[in-house]
């Protein structure tokens, strides 16, 4: 006859001897007999079962070991729940991560560009602040142009005392007349046929010493007659004036690269950055003796308002002055 169990009316296997194997409950004594050959003993003793006579002893069962393996059913399905939720938040976490990595990144460079436009920033302040330092209105009825125009310094030797830069040719005359009548004359002949940029500086070659002066003719065929106290060559565009031939022959070698130019004298190329993009006179020291040589200049020109700016420039103990 089959067995039911009466708890749970759960039809009863060979495996439900001392516990209902579905709802764990301990059944009666009554229902312990599984057939004439078994015996079932009390909760927790060991049962035996006669075959042939011969008495074979089986394993202890308890409804303890039953109730576990029970349990152990029903909870594979929430270990499975559990497994599967674990995955998705592990899934969630690792692209939480990634986003963050990422934003990171993006925020870190977005810190960096602005790093960088701060640092840009600064230098163009710094860039401007060095520009007004190194600049002075003087009110001078001038014209204002670029400098360093025609590669001007590629004509002028390296080791030279002291450098300037002029834009307006009206100021040539007046400004340097010192260096004589035949001077003035040529001047006077050239005001016409010359650019208003143009340049002067002191230097020494050997034993000579003195002015020379750079001016740009616009037309290059222009046809040079001699002095006496003045020596002038016309070397690819510029018309070399000086009252020194020896002096001459150095813008020469400056210009085919025999000695070195002004345009790589680190004073120069230091002082590049700061200029401004226009302006009327640029003046530039050298070396120590610029010092004599500026105050020699104030002594000599008969032009006050020449003698004026070589002042203020002196006066400022810079090693480089704009005059806008």
């Amino acid at each position: 006859m089959k067995r039911i169990c009466p708890f749970c009316k759960y039809g009863l296997t060979s495996e439900s001897v001392y516990f209902c194997e579905n709802c764990g409950s301990v059944l009666p004594e009554d229902m312990r007999t599984i057939g004439k050959d078994s015996v079932v003993e009390d909760r927790d003793r060991t049962a035996f079962s006669k075959n042939g006579g011969h008495v074979i002893k089986t394993k202890k069962i308890s409804g303890k070991n039953f109730r576990k393996k029970r349990r152990e059913r029903s909870d594979l399905p929430v270990l499975l729940f559990g497994f599967v939720l674990i995955v998705i938040m592990v899934i969630f976490l690792v692209n939480q991560r990634t986003d963050f990595i990422g934003n990171f990144f993006e925020k870190g460079g977005k810190r960096e560009s602005v790093s960088k436009d701060i640092t840009f920033e600064l230098q163009k302040n710094n860039q401007r602040d060095k520009t007004e330092e190194n600049s002075v209105n003087l009110g001078l009825n001038l014209n204002s142009g670029a400098f360093g125009q025609n590669n001007v310094r590629d004509y002028v030797p390296y080791d030279i005392y002291f450098y300037t830069e002029f834009n307006d040719s009206s100021t040539l005359n007046p400004y340097f007349s010192f260096l004589g009548g035949e001077f003035f004359t040529l001047t006077e002949n050239l005001k016409e046929d010359i650019q208003s940029f143009y340049s002067a500086f002191y230097t020494k070659k050997g034993t000579k010493e003195g002015w020379v002066i750079l001016v740009f003719p616009k037309d290059t065929s222009l046809q040079m007659r001699t002095y006496q106290s003045i020596s002038t060559d016309l070397i690819d565009d510029v018309l070399v004036i000086s009252s020194e031939p020896d002096l001459v022959e150095g813008v020469k070698m400056a210009k085919f690269g025999i000695s070195k130019s002004l345009s790589l004298h680190p004073l120069l190329i230091s002082a590049k950055p700061f200029l401004p993009e226009e302006g009327q006179v640029f003046m530039l020291k050298i070396n120590a003796d610029a010092d004599i040589v500026i105050d020699n200049l104030i002594k000599d020109t008969l032009s006050d308002e020449f003698r004026s700016v070589v002042k203020n420039f002196r006066d400022s103990g810079k090693s480089y002055l704009v005059v806008k």
